[in-house]
């Protein structure tokens, strides 16, 4: 794995956004507990880009149909959560990547 600088700190806020990191689009934004977190972009419910998507928490709304997934391991909440035994093969989790905060930027950790 290698760490790649992604944003400045103070761009990175509670509202997923996209970057491009090492010619590959990532999602970077903050838990409520100002935690730096890194997802796929694309919501694995509908194939549908995540940007803009609201973190609530430490989970992140997809914009499109509000299911919801755990921005730390990328599980998805809702409608798991509701409905464990109609939906739970159907949802797909997120893929989410590591992230942290150094020097003023948030850093994501992909293999290359």
């Amino acid at each position: 794995m290698q760490w790649h600088r992604a944003a400045p700190s103070a761009e990175v806020g509670r509202d997923l956004r996209r970057v491009e990191i090492a010619g590959r689009a990532v999602l970077v934004g903050r838990t409520a507990d100002g935690d730096p977190i890194a997802t796929d972009p694309i919501c694995p419910h509908q194939n549908r880009p995540m940007d803009g998507a609201a973190v609530y928490g430490d989970e992140i709304d997809c914009p499109h149909h509000h299911y919801t997934y755990d921005a730390h391991t990328g599980e998805n909440r809702y409608p798991k959560r509701v409905f464990p035994r109609a939906r739970a093969a159907a949802v797909q989790p997120i893929r989410v990547f590591p992230a942290r905060e150094d020097a003023g930027w948030v850093w994501v950790g992909l293999v290359d």
